[in-house]
């Protein structure tokens, strides 16, 4: 079964959105760790033997 994740949002003060931004960070660099890391990468072999993911990020029009 297919799954999509679409984010989409208006930022109305981009001064605390970039706040925000600055919080999600380190969370970045710990998924990136988890992500290249060798217990996902060798459990990704299997994923992609028997599944497809897409990951689609979609800038918004005014």
């Amino acid at each position: 079964m297919p799954a999509y994740v679409i984010f989409d949002m208006q930022i109305d003060d981009s001064a605390r959105y970039q706040e925000s931004t600055a919080g999600v960070q380190p969370a970045l660099e710990a998924w990136e760790s988890f992500y290249e890391g060798p217990v996902y990468q060798g459990l990704k072999v299997v994923r992609d033997a028997c599944s497809s993911a897409r990951l689609v990020g979609v800038a918004g029009l005014d």
